[in-house]
This record gives C-alpha cells, structure tokens and sequence, in this order.
C-alpha cells in the first residue's frame, strides 16, 4: 500500500472535516519503517497531498498560511474532506387516482404509498368487479410476489380505514384452518392453547358418558388462533353443526388474556359468538 492510499484510509476515518496533515503523515510513516528517515519523506508526502486532491478526498489550502514553507517542496499544514454531496430526495410524482382511491389525492404519500397503490389503482381501473381471491394470490397478480401483501391489514392505510383488502384489493384473508375436532352434538366448541391440556382433555371428553353434553374441542392460540377463527365456520356449516358459545381454556396471563380479547373481537367481527370474557384474577 502506497503513502497515498495509507493516508486516504486514515483520512477516511476522521470524524472531522478539517484534519491537520500530520495526522495524514504519520499515518504514512506507520505503514512504513523507511518513509520517517528516508530523506525523499517530504517530496513522498507532498506527491500524496496532490494525489489526495486529484482523487478528490481532500481539499488542499488555498492561501500561503496554510502551508510549511520551512523546507522543500512546501506540505500543507491541513486538509479539508469535501463535502458529501447531498442526495436530492425526489417526491413521487402525483397521480390521478379511480375514485375509490380517491383519498390519497388528499394526502401527503409516500413513495412505498404510491407503491402500494399503484398496482391497486390499475386493477380497479381495469377490473373493477374482480373476483375476490386470497391475498397472497392478489398479491403476486399485482406485485409478482405472494407475500408482499402478507401484513396489508397493519399497513397505515389500511388500518386508517382508507384502504380496504377486500373492496380495494379485491382480496381476502386465507389463514391457516383452526385445528379443531368434532366430539359430541353439544353447540359449543372450547378451544385450549396448551398441547398438554388439549391431548388431557381430547381424552376425558372422548371418553365422556354422556355424548350429548361435549360439543367441539379446538387448539390454537396467539395470532394464529386469532387469525384461524374465521375459518371454523366452513367446519360448522359443513358439518350442519352449529355452535352458540365458545370457551377458551388458556394460562390466566397478559398474553393469555390479549389472545382471548383479540379473539372475542375477531370472532364477533366473522361471524361466531365471543368467548366469554375471563374471569377476574383472584
């Protein structure tokens, strides 16, 4: 490595603008043993303060006070780095919009925004009847990639209310089916987050003397079980076995009770009864 180069690479490293140039000079002569008594050292580093300008990584004094004249060639007693040059943050370019996006015209969006609803507005605007389908395969129709609408329904606008997946995107949710089994003709379903309790309690209701009284039993919990209850309807209706309460069987924490909270929403949004609300801690 050159004296230039050595010098390039500390100068990089300062957290200055303005850096003395014997910094620079001493960090030529720890790259090499020879440069501090080798009598051609000052003409080494002059060349390099030249070099170091013509790479345009140091700016060299303009007037005779900042340099040494003591000896020749003249050093310069500091260099200046150059300015970063400033990248010029372009707004995207506005749009029109359909109609039914017609509120982005009233903010102040994005270039993800305009991203997003780009692809939105030329399906509204070409199909605006489309069959309504699964998020992830609107999502590769529009953007050539299945999972880039995966968290849609916590994008700002959606959650604004402004953007709706299912009239504007012309899409809807397929989570994962809820894990749920049938034991008996009773109208409830009770749904259990913990493995163990689920496989104690597919025994014992199994087992059951009187069938009559055990309805559905269903594992899941967290966002999956909050994303999969809608999907226990098809169960119900395909099975013509319909249920008025569901019960959760969960640990009696702040997880445990946002899950059933998040859930009792969720389940009064689609369709199926709440769970009833936990009981207060003793």
């Amino acid at each position: 490595m050159s004296a230039t180069d050595r010098m390039a690479a500390h100068l990089a490293q300062q957290p200055r603008q303005r850096v003395h140039f014997d910094v620079l000079a001493g960090a030529a002569d720890a790259g090499d043993s020879s440069l501090a008594t080798s009598p051609r050292r000052r003409r080494i580093l002059a060349d390099a303060a030249q070099a170091l300008q013509r790479r345009g990584l140091a700016q060299l004094p303009k007037d005779s006070a900042g340099w040494d004249y003591s000896a020749q060639p003249p050093l310069p007693r500091w260099v200046k780095r150059p300015q970063p040059v400033r990248s010029s943050r372009r707004r995207p370019v506005h749009r029109a919009f359909v109609q039914q996006l017609s509120f982005a015209t009233t903010l102040n969006l994005t270039a993800a925004d305009y991203a997003l609803l780009g692809p939105v507005n030329a399906l509204l605007r070409d199909e605006p009847d489309a069959e309504i389908v699964p998020i992830a395969d609107r999502s590769y129709q529009l953007f050539g990639d299945e999972k880039r609408l995966k968290d849609i329904d916590r994008h700002h606008l959606v959650v604004k209310g402004l953007l709706d997946v299912e009239a504007h995107l012309r899409a809807r949710p397929a989570p994962a089916p809820l894990a749920m089994f049938e034991l008996g003709p009773a109208p409830w379903m009770l749904i259990v987050e913990n493995t163990a309790a689920f496989t104690s309690l597919r025994e014992i209701l199994g087992a059951w003397p009187d069938r009559g009284q055990v309805g559905w039993l269903g594992f899941g919990s967290g966002d999956q079980l909050i994303a999969s209850i809608p999907t226990a309807l098809a169960s119900f209706r395909e099975r013509d076995h319909p249920v008025d309460t569901l019960l959760m069987y969960a640990d009696l924490d702040l997880d445990g009770l946002h899950c059933a909270q998040q859930a009792s929403h969720h389940a009064q949004t689609v369709g199926p009864p709440p769970p009833p609300p936990p009981p207060p801690p003793r």
